[in-house]
């Protein structure tokens, strides 16, 4: 359990207050997310929207006093917090009607907005409501409305500056203890849940499904039985000509040895190191064997909560998991900066298919992959370039060319067309499947410090052989 410093609010608390302060209202006191997206919503958006305005105005108009007199800034804060909550709560509902690649982006960013105002609110009542553990948990709150605006509408500037100014403040009221979780303790996915307001996420995710334990981890390897894997080679840290030369433009996958030793993640990155520098913060953990199982769901959970629940030592009396928990696949970098500066884009992803040498080439898409031993990403491939990054714990990888393809039997449709049927962890995945005995199996295992290179639509299937944390990073 941590063991918080209980304080009035002090002078730098007021700082943070005020550069928050700063993302919402100009010098004089006018909102400022109005003046610059006015011009954005249509009139027929605008109509649409008309009334979750109405009380993001309205929440402003309060929340913005130049006031001393606490007890009228406290009335005003929780005043402001309902008809903010209504906002959010109306916008939920127009985020959760149709596909979500359809949704304008203006309900999102008004969603987002509304976190802000709602974030702002409550670390008012954390800066003057001060009362022990009522103003911790106000800054709890605080820090999960900017994480659901981040994660379920855009991800503004705002919206990161303010989580962050946030994330900072807390850290300071968070004694020093010894880092360690007893004691700080496919496609592209969006989450969209089915819940009645983005306040529950997550409590009924997984319901109808039975749990999935430890116990259920296939660990067989059949796939050596079907046909020899090849070995995947080795280079220590080669240069970016011969890289590009030999297994680039080739499109062969390869290990790159002893390329991370300048990450200060090498050395840092613990389950204990990520709940201290960022365990208030929500992020969605996929619970359940893999993305394609019908024992799969998505909850939001803190970062803490995800380590003391998913993380701790499996041959210890106190992990009760009856879950695989993992969170896969996300930008977790953008959420949390201060984890972006322990890693760095390595240069091989300088390298494209077909820019001149004046063109600038795009920043890699980088996402997290952090779990306990046993999580897998099933056969999938991915249409850009990948260098997965282990930065702790060991990863076996089964990979099988793209030229392969015609024996991996897809699914069928276009959520899971990139993933295939094929189980090489399943005995009887060659009795269903009997042409698989023609694609060639390459295997490999990484381990701290290691980036393997996966071409774009290599298929392969990823088991953590420990508790792991992995980066990849996707560019073309």
């Amino acid at each position: 359990m941590i063991i918080l410093i209980l304080i009035f609010c002090s002078a730098e608390s007021m700082d943070t207050l005020k550069s928050v302060q700063s993302l919402l209202f100009s010098e004089n006191g006018e909102p400022i997310y109005w003046q610059k997206s006015s011009v954005e919503i249509e009139r027929r958006e605008l109509f649409d929207v008309e009334g979750e305005i109405y009380l993001m105005k309205e929440s402003e108009g309060l929340l913005h006093s130049s006031g001393n007199d606490v007890s009228s800034i406290i009335f005003k804060c929780t005043s402001a917090l309902p008809k903010c909550q209504a906002a959010i709560e109306s916008l939920w509902e127009k985020l959760n009607t149709g596909v979500w690649q359809d949704i304008p982006n203006y309900l999102r960013h008004l969603y987002s907005h509304a976190s802000l105002i709602k974030s702002f609110a409550l670390y008012k009542l954390f800066c003057y409501d001060n009362n022990g553990e009522k103003s911790i948990d106000f800054l709890k709150q605080t820090l999960k409305s900017v994480d659901l605006g981040l994660l379920l509408g855009l991800p503004t500037s705002e919206l990161t500056s303010a989580a962050r100014l946030y994330s900072d403040e807390f850290r300071k009221l968070t004694l020093k203890t010894e880092s360690g979780p007893s004691s700080s303790v496919k496609r592209t996915k969006k989450i969209r849940l089915e819940s009645k307001t983005p306040e529950n996420i997550g409590d009924k995710d997984c319901s109808g499904t039975r749990n999935f334990s430890r116990n259920d981890l296939v660990t067989d390897t059949p796939w050596r039985k079907w046909k020899k894997p090849a070995e995947i080679p080795s280079l220590e840290r080669p240069s970016l000509e011969n890289f590009s030369k030999n297994y680039f433009k080739q499109r062969l996958p390869v290990i790159l040895k002893n390329c991370l030793l300048h990450w200060p993640a090498l050395k840092s990155w613990s389950p204990g190191y990520l709940a201290k520098v960022a365990g208030e913060r929500t992020v969605p953990v996929e619970l359940g064997p893999n993305y394609i199982h019908p024992a799969w769901g998505q909850k939001l959970m803190t970062i803490r909560e995800f380590v003391n629940t998913h993380m701790l030592d499996e041959n210890s009396q106190d992990s009760k998991v009856d879950q695989i928990g993992y969170l896969a696949q996300h930008p977790l970098f953008e959420q949390v900066p201060e984890l972006r500066a322990d890693i760095k884009i390595p240069e091989y992803c300088c390298l494209c298919d077909n820019a001149s040498d004046d063109e600038d080439v795009e920043e890699p898409v980088i996402n997290a992959w952090f779990g306990p031993k046993g999580t897998v990403s099933p056969l999938h491939y991915d249409p850009k370039h990948n260098l997965l990054a282990q930065v702790v714990g060991k990863k076996r990888v089964i990979l099988y060319s793209c030229e392969d393809s015609k024996y991996l039997h897809p699914y069928m449709g276009q959520l899971l067309d990139n993933t295939s049927q094929i189980d090489p962890e399943d005995p009887e995945t060659i009795e269903r499947f009997p042409d698989l005995i023609k694609a060639e199996p390459w295997e490999c295992e990484i381990q701290a410090g290691d980036m393997l290179y996966i071409p774009p639509k290599w298929w392969h299937h990823i088991r953590s052989l420990s508790v792991s944390f992995s980066v990849s990073f996707w560019w073309q």
